[in-house]
């Protein structure tokens, strides 16, 4: 089987165009000391650029004003967009808001979409995910203990919380289905974003390994140095195929065929996430500690990857199995690759070919 993860010259360009728009104008929001009026005048007037660019919810298909991009295109631009936590907001990608306007889309009524996914997509509205309970797993949503009852025109959610009937996205008893179509994409663009944080925390790494001495010579120059560098290349390099690959399995064969795939980006890519950041906290010592780089911002970040949207070791027991059903137990009370037994057989399957050797000697 051929992987094709190319994508046209065209869309290269729009990519180039992100790299710089988000070094050059989304970077600079993290430091920027301004009040809540000011700063979301700032954001409105990036995003206004970013729908000039056609960059926009691009999650969405064209008819909800995105551009009906594939997993692997959008991939791409989440890379781009993970860099710095401000980038999904000014292009409208950001979590929960991307995830919970495709369930609107996908499966609203009309009567939803006007009052809800509209003004989500035009940046009026923030939307909000709510799983874990203080006294169940949040991990397995088959474990909640939150009911919903209907009782005339509402469905009122035990506790805190209720709905009008109206509301019901799809149809009754198909909340977990529904939210299972969201998680493939919706890990594929955590990964990618990942990616692209790691990739700045490498970078940091690097310029500081060149910049900083220690023992009478350049961080660069020491050999734990770098080896840490190229492990964190060879990590994310391979984050970055698993992750692109899982995107191009859902974009030719839907994501129920990449569930394998998906569960293994998500612990991997955390974990490299995790490590690149580490390393990179190492080389700057107590300055990467402390909040005068974003380094000890995006460590919180990459801790908490490893538990939100199912911890790693549930990926993990999914990928196991997954991989185990292709397997069975071999026949005797051998492994079937024990040496003996081998020999053994093999002897038997030349026998007559080797007599016939000895004969003509």
């Amino acid at each position: 089987m051929s992987w094709d993860f190319s994508t046209e010259p065209e869309f290269e360009k729009k990519l180039e165009w992100m790299r710089e728009f988000v070094r050059d104008e989304v970077y600079p929001l993290e430091v920027l000391e301004a009040d809540e009026r000011g700063f979301m005048r700032v954001i409105r007037s990036l995003q206004d650029e970013v729908k000039r660019q056609h960059l926009w919810a691009t999650h969405l298909p064209p008819e909800l004003g995105g551009q009906g991009y594939g997993q692997v295109k959008l991939g791409l631009m989440h890379e781009i967009e993970g860099a710095t936590v401000w980038a999904p907001i000014v292009f409208g990608n950001q979590a929960p808001d991307s995830g919970n306007s495709e369930v609107l889309a996908h499966f609203g009524t009309q009567a939803q979409k006007d009052r809800w996914l509209y003004p989500l997509l035009d940046g009026r509205l923030r939307s909000a995910f709510s799983m874990t309970e203080p006294f169940t797993a949040g991990s397995d949503p088959t474990l909640l203990s939150s009911t919903a009852r209907l009782e005339g025109d509402e469905w009122v959610i035990n506790g805190h919380k209720w709905l009008p009937a109206a509301n019901l996205l799809g149809k009754r008893g198909q909340g977990f289905l529904i939210a299972q179509a969201r998680l493939g994409p919706g890990r594929i663009h955590h990964c990618m974003r990942w990616l692209g944080m790691a990739r700045r925390a490498f970078d940091m790494m690097c310029e500081r390994a060149l910049q900083r001495e220690a023992f009478g010579k350049k961080l660069a120059s020491h050999e734990t140095v770098q080896n840490w560098i190229a492990d964190s290349a060879a990590e994310m390099s391979a984050a970055r195929l698993m992750t692109l690959h899982a995107a191009w399995v859902i974009d030719t064969q839907g994501a129920a065929s990449a569930r394998k795939e998906i569960s293994m980006i998500k612990f991997f890519g955390a974990r490299v996430l995790h490590d690149v950041i580490d390393r990179a906290l190492q080389i700057h010592g107590s300055l990467g500690y402390s909040a005068d780089l974003p380094l000890e911002d995006m460590y919180r970040i990459a801790r908490a990857a490893r538990f939100y949207d199912g911890p790693d070791e549930v990926h993990r027991v999914s990928v196991a199995r997954q991989v185990l059903s292709g397997y069975k137990e071999p026949p005797g009370k051998w492994p079937r690759e024990h040496v003996p037994t081998r020999r053994e057989a093999a002897r038997r399957k030349f026998a007559a070919l080797l007599e016939a050797a000895t004969t003509d000697v």
